[in-house]
C-alpha cells in the first residue's frame, strides 16, 4: 500500500529545501538538460551538497536553483513512486552504494518502467512554475538505457524528452517548465523507462532558473525599434553626386535570451527565432557571441560530424554555414544576397592595419568572411582609415569587423559623416554597420578615443 507523506515529513522537507536554497543560490549550472556524463564526486564529511554539486558538475555557473530531493534522509523516498508495466508498485529505496552528491541516492528496481516525483507534495505552499525554467534530476544506470521525462498532467503540448543513459555514469535528465501554468494544481515529474534496464539510481532532484538575457537594445536605440530598413538614413551614391536619396537602414532593437532548453530571439515586427540548445539535443546549438548587433552560434551537427555555424543580425540577415539565409522581409532584398556573393574590396592606409584574409570562414581569403557576413580588418593603431570599393554591384549596409583596437569609445565616420551603428563583442572586436547604399569608393575612418 502506498504511503502518503505525513505533515511532519512535509515540513521537514520544506525546511530542508529552504535551507538548501539559501545556501546554494546563486550557483553554477550549465549542463542541466542533456545526457551529460557526470563524474561521481568524492563526498567530504560535513560538506554542503551545493559544494559537491559544483565539483560533480564543473560547468555549473550563475544559475539559481533549489534542491528538492537529495536522498540523504529516508523520508525522501516518501515523495517517490515506482511502478512496473502493469501498473503494480515496485520498490524504490534509499541506497548508499551510489551517490551523485552526499552519501546516498534513490535506487529504482530493474522491473520499474515508471518513476514519479510528487512535486505537489514537495512544493506545497510554494509558487509554481514561478520563474523556474527546468526541473529534473541526475540518473545512474548499470547498463545503457533510455529514459524519458515529462510533467503530468502536461503543462503544454510539448512531448516528453528522450535521454540516453550511458552505463556507469551520472546523467542529467531535465525537462523545460513552461512559463505559464495552463491548469490548476502542480503536476508530477514523471520518468519513463521503456527499455529493459538494470538497477537505476536517482539523485539531486531540483528546480532551476537558467533564464539569461544574452543581449539587449543598444543605449542609443530608443527610437530604433521603429526604424525600418526602407527608412531613409544615408546615401552614398554616384561618382560625383552625393545628394541622391537612397534607402538604407540601421539595426533595430532586438533581444536574444536563453530559457530552459532553447535560445529565443525576437526583433519585434520583423522576425523571431528559436534554437534548441546542446542541453536539449546532442546536435543543438551553443552561443558564441550575442550583442545588440548580432548573435553567433555553432552546433556539432549530426552523427556524421558536420559542424554548423549560424550568424544572425538584428535586421534579419542570417548566414548558415556561409550561405545567406534571410530571416526578415527586409533582409530578402536581392541586393543583400548579391553582395554576399560579390563582396567589396578594402584597402587599408599604410601603417594603420591590414585586411585580415585568414579568418576561419573566409572561403576566398579576400577579407570577407562568409560565415559572419562581415569584412574583417586588423588594426595596428588606435586609428585606421580604409577605402571601401564595391565590385560588381552596390553594397547595402555592410558590416565591418575590426580586431586589434584598444578599448575605448569608437568614433566612426563615413565620408566625414558620423556613424553611430557600432558595438563591441565580449572579446573586444568592434562591429560597425555602414548604414548606406554604397555604389562608389568611399572612405571610412575609425578612431578609438582614450
Amino acid at each position: 500500500m502506498a504511503r502518503s507523506p505525513s505533515s511532519a515529513s512535509q515540513m521537514n522537507r520544506m525546511f530542508r529545501s529552504l535551507i538548501s536554497g539559501l545556501v546554494l543560490s546563486p550557483l553554477l549550472l550549465d549542463s542541466f538538460g542533456c545526457a551529460t556524463s557526470i563524474p561521481a564526486p568524492i563526498p567530504r564529511q560535513g560538506e554542503p551538497i551545493g559544494i559537491q554539486l559544483l565539483r560533480a558538475v564543473p560547468d555549473l555557473k550563475d544559475e539559481r536553483f533549489s534542491t528538492l530531493l537529495d536522498f540523504e534522509s529516508n523520508d525522501d523516498a516518501i515523495f517517490c513512486d515506482a511502478s512496473s508495466g502493469n501498473g503494480a508498485g515496485v520498490s524504490n529505496a534509499i541506497a548508499t552504494d551510489r551517490a551523485h552528491t552526499g552519501r546516498s541516492s534513490c535506487r529504482i528496481d530493474p522491473s520499474a518502467t515508471r518513476f514519479t516525483i510528487k512535486l505537489s507534495s514537495l512544493l506545497a505552499g510554494r509558487q509554481f512554475p514561478g520563474e523556474w525554467t527546468l526541473v529534473g534530476g541526475y540518473f545512474y544506470s548499470e547498463s545503457p538505457a533510455r529514459i524519458s521525462v515529462s510533467l503530468e498532467p502536461p503543462m503544454d503540448p510539448t512531448p516528453p524528452r528522450q535521454v540516453e543513459l550511458e552505463a556507469g555514469k551520472w546523467t542529467a535528465v531535465f525537462v523545460e517548465v513552461p512559463a505559464k501554468q495552463n491548469q490548476p494544481g502542480i503536476p508530477s515529474l514523471v520518468f519513463n523507462l521503456p527499455s529493459p534496464h538494470g538497477a537505476i539510481w536517482c539523485d539531486d532532484v531540483m528546480l532551476i532558473d537558467n533564464y539569461k538575457l544574452l543581449t539587449s537594445p543598444p543605449e542609443n536605440s530608443a527610437s530604433q525599434s521603429d526604424i525600418a530598413r526602407d527608412a531613409p538614413t544615408m546615401a552614398i551614391t554616384g561618382a560625383g553626386d552625393r545628394s541622391n536619396s537612397v534607402s538604407a537602414g540601421v539595426m533595430p532593437s532586438w533581444t536574444v535570451e536563453r530559457r530552459g532548453l532553447n535560445f529565443l530571439g525576437s526583433a519585434p515586427g520583423r522576425f523571431n527565432f528559436e534554437l534548441v540548445t546542446t542541453q536539449a539535443s546532442a546536435t543543438g546549438w551553443t552561443v558564441d557571441e550575442a550583442n545588440p548587433m548580432r548573435a553567433r552560434f555553432h552546433s556539432p551537427g549530426d552523427a556524421a560530424g558536420s559542424e554548423r555555424s549560424l550568424t544572425i543580425y538584428a535586421d534579419g540577415r542570417a548566414f548558415l554555414n556561409g550561405e545567406y539565409k534571410p530571416m526578415s522581409i527586409a533582409a530578402r532584398d536581392p541586393m543583400l544576397a548579391v553582395q554576399h556573393l560579390a563582396p567589396a574590396q578594402i584597402q587599408v592606409a599604410e601603417g594603420m592595419g591590414r585586411v585580415d584574409r585568414n579568418t576561419p570562414g573566409d572561403a576566398n581569403n579576400d577579407g570577407y568572411n562568409e560565415t559572419t557576413g562581415s569584412y574583417r580588418i586588423l588594426a595596428t593603431a588606435p586609428r585606421i582609415e580604409l577605402r571601401f570599393t564595391p565590385t560588381k554591384s552596390p553594397v547595402l549596409s555592410p558590416i565591418l569587423e575590426f580586431s586589434g583596437f584598444p578599448f575605448g569609445k569608437a568614433l566612426v565616420t563615413l565620408e566625414g559623416r558620423l556613424i553611430e551603428q557600432s558595438t563591441r563583442t565580449s572579446t573586444g572586436t568592434l562591429l560597425v554597420e555602414l548604414p548606406a547604399k554604397i555604389d562608389r569608393p568611399v572612405t571610412v575612418d575609425v578612431t578609438i578615443e582614450e
